[in-house]
């Protein structure tokens, strides 16, 4: 039986939708939008643990020393397994191959242990729903990139958007798509602006007002108490 399993997904985008360039973010830095990113992913309660979906070229964006995402489960997306980390056939690390890489280091491509693989969304919801990890899991939530977030938005398992609008424009070659209008604004909060980071606001759409600030909720409503309730 196919699992029921929900997410939710959280994202930080300029107004025109940006969200990558390049394999990497428009902008160098927003420290308020990270802290607020780690607190909503990272807190669990009842000894349970989040868990993080991500596309691969998402996870290989994260600098190595920053990753896996600490307590949290994470789960990277690709069609292709990664290389284990034993494979006498898998490419040896850059560093390795350059002299440079400690003996017996994981091949490229492999993910360290703990990291889960999927080939899909489904699968990997799918993976999370299974008894034993069921019963330690806390809220799911997807980070990217710009394929998974179009299947995330399509599906009807997407209980919530986590939206940070990035007052500034940058380039970008990413986008997020378009919201559909199943969604509705609830839960309005305010990240902290600490200067010099970029000025920034989570709101719903770009059409709202610089002050207003949003999580966005599937309709119809779902059992979320954290969520406000119609």
């Amino acid at each position: 039986m196919a699992s029921k399993l929900g997410f939710q997904i959280v994202v930080a985008a300029t107004r025109a939708g940006g969200i990558g360039l390049k394999g990497g973010l428009p902008w160098a830095s927003l420290p308020g939008d990270m802290a607020y990113f780690r607190a909503l992913t990272s807190t669990a309660g009842g000894g349970r643990q989040n868990a993080v979906i991500m596309g691969r070229r998402t996870w290989e964006s994260i600098p190595p020393k920053h990753r896996p995402l600490r307590g949290r489960i994470n789960v990277v997306l690709s069609r292709t397994p990664p290389p284990a980390a034993g494979d006498p056939d898998a490419p040896a690390p850059a560093a390795a191959a350059a002299g440079g890489g400690e003996a017996g280091a994981a091949p490229d491509g492999a993910l360290p242990p703990g990291v889960l693989h999927a080939a899909s969304l489904e699968a990997a919801l799918a993976l999370l729903a299974a008894p034993a990890m069921a019963e330690r899991l806390g809220t799911v939530f997807v980070i990217g990139g710009g394929q998974v977030y179009a299947e995330a938005l399509a599906s009807e398992r997407c209980a919530a958007v986590h939206l940070t609008a990035v007052e500034a424009e940058y380039e970008a070659d990413t986008f997020f798509p378009p919201l559909p209008d199943r969604f509705r604004r609830v839960a309005p909060a305010r990240p902290r602006r600490p200067a010099p980071a970029p000025r920034r606001r989570r709101r719903a759409a770009a059409q709202l007002s610089p002050t207003d600030s949003w999580a966005l909720r599937r309709r119809p409503p779902l059992s979320m108490p954290w969520l406000s309730s119609s």
